[in-house]
C-alpha cells in the first residue's frame, strides 16, 4: 500500500527539514508542495519514493478521450491535485476593455512607447520582461497602433503561443499536443472564417509578412489556425480583478469533462491550484467542466458540441431528471376531467437530442424541437428583464407565469429566485424591517430550497461556491430579522451554521479583488456580529 503525504516535516523551529536527511529544507516540491529538500540532489535521490506520493494521478489514453487524467489512489474531498503557472495566458476576448499587455491589468492612459499599446505604466516591468510583453512588441512595433479602438486583443494570445517556438520550445511542444480538432473547423466552417478573418490574416498581414524567413518560426496560415483551435478548445478562463483572461496550462487541459466534476480550482496571479471536490476513489477520472453547471441538458450538450465538438454522455445527462434536480423539467399542462394533470415533463432518452419528452403522469407528450422553442422564448424573456435593473414586482411576476409551465427547480425559475432573495432585504422599499413575517419566511424558504437544489448539482461546491454562499448569507440576513421579531436563539443558530457554511464553500486562496474573497470577508465579520449576539442572548437568558 502507498502511503499518503500529508504534511512538510518542520524542525522544532518550525521550518521545513529535507525528507532525506532531516537538515534545513528549503526547497520544495513543486508538485505537490509537500515535501521539502535540502538540495536538488537530495530531491532527486528521494524521487523514486516520492513519485508514488506525489500527485495522486496519472495520465492514461483511449481512443473515445484521447489523453485524460485517472486518480491513483483514493484521493479525499480538499485534497490538493495539483498546482501550476500557464503555459501561456492573455487577453480573453468578449468586446474587451483595455488591459496592459505587461501586466494583464487595466491600463492607464499610457501607451507602449514602441508598439502604441495601452499600458498601465510605461514603468510596468512587464514592458521589459521576455516572458511578457518584451518578446510580443518588437512584433507589434512593426505596425504600431495608432487608435487603442484598433487594438486586436483578440491576436495576442495566438502570437504569444506562436513565439513559443524558439523562445520556449517544451512550451511549444506542449501547446502542438492539444487537441484541435481541425477536422471539424476546416475552411467551408464559419469559426475558420471568422478567426482567418480577425486574427490569421490580420497577423500575417500587418506583422508576421515583415519578418525574415524562419525569424520565430513556422507562421502559415495553417500553424496560427491549429494554435486558435488548441485555444478555442483548452482555454481556462481567468478573472483577475476587473481583467478576464485566457491561459492554455499544461495539465489542466488534459482533464476530461463531466456535467458533475469531482475537481474545483482557484487562480491567483493566474497560478491554478485544483483540489478534489468530493472524495476521489482510486480508478476514476479526474473531471473538470467545460460548460455552465446551471443550464439544462440540451444546452449543455449543444454547447459542448459547438465549441468543444464532442456529445457529453456523462451520468447528469444520461437521466431525464438530472440527478433528481429537475432542472429541465416542465410541467405537463393537460387536463384530465378540467382538472391539472399535475405531472411533469421528461426527455425519454436525454442523449438523444430528438427524443420525444414524456409526462410522469398521464399520455401527453412533446416533441423536443417544441420545448427548445419554449426554453429559448422564455429565456429571452428572463435575460431581458435580469439585464434591465430588474425589481421584486417584475420578477415575482416572471417567476409566476414560469412556473405555470416549468418545474419550480427549472434553471429558469432558479435564477429568478437567486435574484429574488438578493433584492428581498436591499430593494427600497423591501428591507428586512419592512417585509412581513410571511414574506421572511418565504424568503427563508427559498434560500433552503435553492440550497439543497445546488447541493445536488454540485456536492462539493467546485463550480456554484459564490452561488452557494449568497443563498446562505441572504438566509442569515432573514433569520437575523426574525430573532429581532421573536427572540428564538434557535433562529440565530440556524443563522450561525448558514454563515459557517458560508465560509466553508469559499476558497480561501483567491485572489483579494475576487467576488469570492469579498464573500468570504464579509460572511467572517458577519459571524463574528452573530457570536455576539449569541453570546449576549444566553446571558441575559442564564439571568
Amino acid at each position: 500500500t502507498v502511503s499518503r503525504c500529508v504534511s512538510v516535516p518542520v524542525a522544532m523551529g518550525g521550518n521545513p527539514v529535507c525528507a532525506v536527511c532531516s537538515q534545513n529544507g528549503p526547497l520544495t516540491c513543486s508538485a505537490c508542495k509537500m515535501v521539502s529538500y535540502c538540495s536538488k540532489e537530495h530531491q532527486k535521490h528521494h524521487w523514486p519514493e516520492h513519485k508514488h506520493q506525489c500527485r495522486p494521478f496519472e495520465v492514461r489514453t483511449s481512443q473515445e478521450l484521447g489523453r485524460y487524467l485517472v486518480a491513483t489512489r483514493d484521493v479525499a474531498a480538499g485534497e490538493l491535485l495539483y498546482e501550476e503557472a500557464p503555459t501561456v495566458v492573455g487577453p480573453k476576448v468578449v468586446e474587451p476593455s483595455p488591459v496592459c499587455l505587461g501586466c494583464l491589468r487595466p491600463p492607464g492612459a499610457a501607451r507602449c512607447g514602441a508598439c502604441g499599446w495601452p499600458v498601465c505604466s510605461p514603468a510596468c516591468p512587464g514592458l521589459q520582461d521576455p516572458h511578457c510583453h518584451a518578446t510580443e512588441c518588437k512584433i507589434l512595433s512593426l505596425s504600431p497602433i495608432q487608435d487603442i479602438q484598433n487594438c486586436r486583443y483578440e491576436c495576442i494570445l495566438p502570437l504569444r503561443c506562436l513565439l513559443m517556438q524558439k523562445r520556449n520550445p517544451r512550451k511549444w511542444k506542449i501547446i502542438m499536443s492539444m487537441e484541435t480538432h481541425m477536422d471539424k473547423r476546416g475552411p467551408s466552417t464559419e469559426v475558420y472564417k471568422e478567426l482567418d478573418e480577425n486574427v490569421v490574416s490580420y497577423l500575417i498581414q500587418n506583422y508576421l509578412s515583415q519578418l525574415e524567413d524562419g525569424a520565430v518560426g513556422d507562421t502559415s496560415s495553417e500553424i496560427i489556425h491549429r494554435i486558435c483551435g488548441a485555444i478555442d478548445v483548452n482555454a481556462l478562463e481567468i478573472q483577475e480583478g476587473q481583467a478576464e483572461l485566457l491561459a492554455l496550462l499544461p495539465t489542466a487541459f488534459i482533464m476530461c469533462h463531466s456535467c458533475t466534476p469531482n475537481t474545483k480550482h482557484t487562480f491567483k496571479n493566474t497560478r491554478i491550484t485544483v483540489r478534489a471536490a468530493v472524495g476521489i476513489p482510486k480508478g476514476q477520472d479526474i473531471t473538470t467542466m467545460y460548460t455552465h453547471m446551471l443550464w439544462t441538458t440540451q444546452a449543455r450538450r449543444e454547447h459542448l458540441r459547438n465549441t468543444k465538438y464532442f456529445s457529453c454522455q456523462c451520468p447528469r445527462c444520461a437521466d431525464p431528471t438530472e440527478l433528481g434536480t429537475h432542472m429541465s423539467a416542465l410541467r405537463c399542462l393537460a387536463e384530465a376531467e378540467g382538472l391539472p394533470c399535475g405531472g411533469f415533463q421528461y426527455p425519454k432518452s436525454p442523449l438523444d437530442d430528438d427524443c420525444e419528452w414524456f409526462c410522469n403522469k398521464c399520455p401527453m407528450s412533446l416533441t423536443s424541437r417544441d420545448v427548445c422553442h419554449l426554453i429559448s422564448c422564455l429565456d429571452v424573456e428572463v435575460e431581458s428583464i435580469q439585464l434591465n435593473e430588474p425589481t421584486v414586482d417584475r420578477l415575482e411576476d416572471l417567476l409566476r407565469k414560469l412556473e405555470t409551465v416549468l418545474h419550480p427547480h427549472h434553471y429558469l425559475c432558479y435564477k429568478i429566485k437567486h435574484s429574488l432573495i438578493q433584492l428581498y432585504g436591499h430593494q427600497t422599499g423591501y428591507l428586512h424591517s419592512d417585509l412581513t413575517d410571511r414574506a421572511l419566511v418565504r424568503k427563508t424558504d427559498m434560500c433552503r430550497d435553492l440550497a439543497l437544489v445546488t447541493d445536488k448539482v454540485d456536492p462539493g461546491h467546485g463550480r456554484l461556491g459564490l452561488y452557494s454562499a449568497v443563498l446562505q448569507y441572504e438566509l442569515h440576513s432573514a433569520l437575523l430579522e426574525l430573532y429581532r421579531r421573536n427572540n428564538n436563539v434557535k433562529v440565530l443558530q440556524e443563522a450561525r451554521v448558514a454563515l459557517e457554511e458560508e465560509i466553508k464553500f469559499l476558497p480561501a486562496l483567491e485572489s483579494d479583488h475576487s467576488p469570492e474573497y469579498q464573500m468570504r470577508e464579509l460572511a467572517k465579520r458577519a459571524l463574528v456580529d452573530v457570536n455576539r449576539i449569541i453570546l449576549a442572548a444566553t446571558v441575559v437568558k442564564g439571568k
